[in-house]
């Protein structure tokens, strides 16, 4: 989820705090995920732009393309799953999961937006 995080954040946002807070949880449980992917080689910290605090999380681009090919395959896998599904009852199941997310009146903060993802 945190990969998903920082892909749905514009580029020069990627701050820890801005994906602990699309992720609702803590800037520090937050630093924990991305040492320990930095340390794997999944992503990479850049100093910010704006503040000197701060620094942005990137995603390496070899995990960009792992990441390709996993979403490639959850497509299909979606696909067969749901595939006796109506539009009606997507759209009903849809909006049952997005109130069951907010069942302590936390709002899903936009992972069903289409992103503008990048392989370089």
């Amino acid at each position: 989820m945190m990969m998903i995080a920082i892909i749905h954040l514009p580029e020069k946002e990627t701050t820890l705090n801005n994906i602990a807070r699309k992720l609702g949880t803590s800037k520090q449980n937050v630093k924990q995920l991305v040492c320990n992917a930095e340390k794997k080689g999944y992503v990479a910290t850049l100093p910010s732009e704006f503040d000197r605090r701060s620094c942005n999380v990137k995603i390496t681009e070899s995990r960009k393309h792992a990441m390709a090919e996993g979403n490639e395959r959850g497509l299909c896998f979606f696909a067969d799953a749901f595939h006796d599904f109506t539009v009606e009852e997507l759209e009903t199941f849809w909006a049952l999961l997005k109130k069951l997310y907010r069942f302590d009146g936390e709002e899903q903060d936009g992972f069903e937006q289409e992103v503008d993802y990048q392989i370089d």
